[in-house]
């Protein structure tokens, strides 16, 4: 039994990042009171959302608070287990918890979509798709994963997700090895860290194709690639400060300087996207890798021609958007029957599981 906040009872939210502050605007939207924050780097920052942000074990905070006080741990990434918060939490004499998606069984709380969180209701026209789905994994392993978190977003419980392995985003030590010599594009490419990990497990770059509309990763990406990558010399380098998506045109983009950074209806600046099948019609890619904060279904649709032609390895990432995990797989299954398709999770509560794509070689 998921216990729910109550209207008129006070509440304390653990995390006063940007999640935190998201939950706390809904909660207080929706008449609920928020008696504080708690963050363990409440010294950097007292007052969040015009209330006190306490450490968690702050002398301020009496037992009877702590007894009596339901906390919601708005955390939200893939660096930090909600299900141990909650346990050290508990130790600390907080024993009422609840993480943030569980507040998505109350309706009448509007917190809308973050990344793949969403109403358990949404699923029920997925069924179709998730079932289809479902029979195209080639591995148990990856059929196991998918239900499990399907499971978990129905049920609105983290605790069913396995433990993520981070070490081996990208290149899986129980999957195909990355063709050498290598030919990369890289959408999303941040400041050149997954071209600096997946060059350096070939023997030969043949070239790299990579996009990062926002201009302070691009700059960084620019800076990394001319110098000091020993694993690109030689290799012939194409750097685009443009998005990926089906079609080429302006779009808007939400700027952070940061992994976050995505293309959105409230950014605040217009940024340059592409679609490959038009930009890179004859690159001839052995892997192709998406990381782009949603937008993947689109540009994906925009490299088709290129997929099916070429017939990449895949690495693209379904945690963006709540029907991605199921609806990026059959896509790329109608483009290439005969790919096998597999699931890994290198991320906390969710985050970075990438679908791996295979053709026969």
């Amino acid at each position: 039994m998921i216990e729910k906040p109550v209207r008129g009872s006070p509440l304390a939210i653990y995390g006063a990042g940007s999640t935190g502050k998201f939950v706390s605007k809904a909660l207080r939207g929706s008449g609920f009171e928020v008696a504080c924050f708690l963050d363990i780097e409440a010294g950097a920052g007292p007052v969040c959302e015009g209330v006190r942000v306490f450490h968690p074990e702050s002398p301020d905070l009496s037992a009877d608070f702590r007894s009596s006080t339901l906390v919601i741990v708005a955390v939200f990434n893939g660096g930090a287990s909600v299900p141990a918060i909650q346990r050290n939490l508990k130790e600390i004499g907080f024993t009422r918890t609840i993480s943030f998606l569980q507040l998505y069984g109350d309706p009448s709380i509007p917190l809308g979509d973050r990344y793949w969180a969403t109403s358990p209701v949404h699923y029920d026209g997925w069924q179709e798709d998730i079932e289809l789905c479902d029979r195209l994994w080639a591995d148990e392993a990856s059929r196991a994963l998918f239900r499990e978190h399907v499971r978990c977003r129905r049920q609105l419980d983290l605790r069913l997700l396995p433990c993520p392995d981070p070490d081996s985003h990208y290149i899986p030590a129980d999957l195909p090895a990355p063709r050498d010599p290598m030919r990369l594009i890289d959408g999303g490419a941040f400041d050149g860290d997954t071209i600096r990990k997946l060059t350096s497990a070939v023997n030969k770059t043949e070239a790299v194709a990579a996009f990062e509309p926002d201009s302070e990763n691009f700059s960084r990406l620019v800076a990394a690639a001319v110098t000091g990558n020993q694993s690109l010399l030689g290799a012939a380098l194409y750097l685009w400060p443009c998005g990926l998506s089906n079609r080429h045109g302006l779009a808007r983009f939400s700027k952070t300087g940061g992994e976050g950074s995505s293309l959105s209806e409230e950014g605040a600046v217009m940024v340059q996207c592409v679609a490959l099948d038009e930009s890179m019609p004859n690159f001839a890619p052995t892997f192709l890798k998406m990381d782009i904060e949603g937008a993947e279904f689109e540009a994906l649709c925009g490299a088709q021609r290129l997929i099916r032609r070429y017939r990449p390895d895949l690495a693209i990432s379904v945690y963006h958007r709540p029907e991605h995990m199921w609806q990026i797989p059959n896509l790329l299954g109608r483009i290439n029957p005969d790919f096998r398709f597999f699931l890994r999770s290198h991320g906390y509560n969710g985050f970075e599981t990438v679908m791996y794509g295979f053709a026969d070689r």
